[in-house]
């Protein structure tokens, strides 16, 4: 599929939880025996399925140089009641069709 047409076969977006253990992947690294896989132990997907058509008023244009859509959609993550991530979609350094 061209990255162009990527958009037209893409049922729905869902929020992504990674839970790598980063602190020993780091340590890890200094030793130059990571990332392997980043101690991938988990990872959680949605509940929520949003399809493109809902997402039309949060829609920006992507980065130069990319194609496809992109959203103004802000993020934040808290453990244990204390802000520890923030993120942006349109931040992304490239789309979901690219």
């Amino acid at each position: 599929i061209p990255a162009e047409q990527a958009d037209e076969y893409i049922g729905g977006l869902m929020i992504m939880n990674d839970m790598s253990a980063r602190r020993l992947q780091m340590e890890e690294m200094l030793l130059n025996l990571g990332p392997a896989k980043g101690k991938d132990f988990s990872t959680v997907l949605g509940p929520w399925l949003v399809t493109l058509d809902e997402l039309t008023d949060y829609e920006v244009p992507c980065k130069d140089g990319h194609v496809g859509k992109s959203w103004n959609l802000g993020m934040r993550c808290w453990v244990n009641g204390v802000q520890v991530s923030e993120g942006n979609v349109a931040d992304m350094d490239w789309t979901f069709a690219d």
